[in-house]
């Protein structure tokens, strides 16, 4: 009984300490490659929910001049979001101190975007390394905060 309760609890803080902490204020985020668009102004918390963490991200968006405001709830699980005829399926999980992120975007129901994102801190930089497509162009950048 001793060792299922402690598997258990290792289990459980093993899920939730797998996840990096990326909070922080950035103040640019620059392409590497100059496939995506740079952001500035980021600010990053980071929360427990339900035991998962829960990361929000708000950023200006370097080519729009727009604030942006992200949520990832990093508990494995796939969230729907439908905006008009967009759907736009997002799941995030921790993995060995990265934050991984898949995102599909489907408009009219033809996938037009399927990207995998991880977001990794070493010192104070942040590295976000992003692949897959995206409206048919072939995605494989990172972005570097500091």
């Amino acid at each position: 009984m001793k060792t299922t309760f402690f598997f258990c609890l290792l289990a459980l803080a093993t899920t939730t300490w797998a996840c990096p902490n990326i909070s922080g204020y950035y103040f640019q985020c620059r392409s590497s490659t100059g496939q995506q668009t740079g952001l500035e102004d980021v600010s990053i918390t980071q929360a427990i929910q339900n035991r998962s963490s829960l990361y929000r991200l708000n950023a200006i968006n370097q080519e729009t001049q727009e604030r942006e405001e992200m949520f990832y709830l990093a508990d494995g699980r796939t969230y729907s979001q439908t905006h008009g005829h967009t759907l736009t399926q997002t799941s995030a999980s921790c993995r060995q101190n990265i934050l991984v992120i898949n995102t599909i975007v489907s408009v009219n129901r033809q996938i037009v975007s399927n990207l995998n994102t991880l977001a990794s801190k070493n010192g104070g930089l942040l590295r976000i390394a992003s692949s897959g497509l995206s409206n048919g162009r072939l995605i494989t950048d990172v972005l570097i905060c500091e």
